[in-house]
């Protein structure tokens, strides 16, 4: 068992006015994926999450963080979530990230209000126009 910390933090000059802002929140995590994943223009599932822990499968209920930083300088990414017989699609521009702290998710196309949330089933990721390398970085704690 460890601890895993996660700082986000904002530095900004606007106007000769300085607005910072940082954020701390700690986890408990038994578990650590991370990797450098050659995204290419063709779709691949790079994370799975069932009912058992397993090689490349986060336990369901059990992520804690999870990360994709898209390393290229000028190509984006897109990050799609399925689970549930639904799914979402996530552009990440070059040198930004896409964030997670749950495994659970909802999509609904038709902008209803009701909110049903479920497992997501798996992540994958396309690159746009040439192949980018992704930095994935999944916690959990599947004990």
């Amino acid at each position: 068992m460890a601890t895993l910390n996660v700082t986000i933090s904002e530095d900004l000059t606007l106007s000769g006015q300085t607005i910072n802002s940082s954020n701390t929140v700690s986890y408990t995590v038994t578990s650590i994926d991370h990797r450098i994943i050659t995204c290419t223009t063709t779709e691949q599932t790079v994370l799975l999450f069932n009912t058992t822990d397993a090689a490349g499968t986060v336990k369901d209920a059990t992520l804690k963080y999870l990360r994709f930083t898209n390393l290229d300088q000028s190509n984006f990414i897109v990050v799609r979530v399925k689970g549930n017989s639904e799914e979402y699609f996530q552009k990440v521009p070059a040198g930004s990230s896409f964030l997670l702290t749950d495994s659970q998710m909802d999509a609904n196309a038709t902008g209803g209000q009701s909110l049903s949330l479920s497992n997501i089933d798996e992540i994958s990721i396309d690159a746009d126009s040439a192949s980018v390398d992704v930095e994935m970085y999944a916690a959990s704690d599947p004990s």
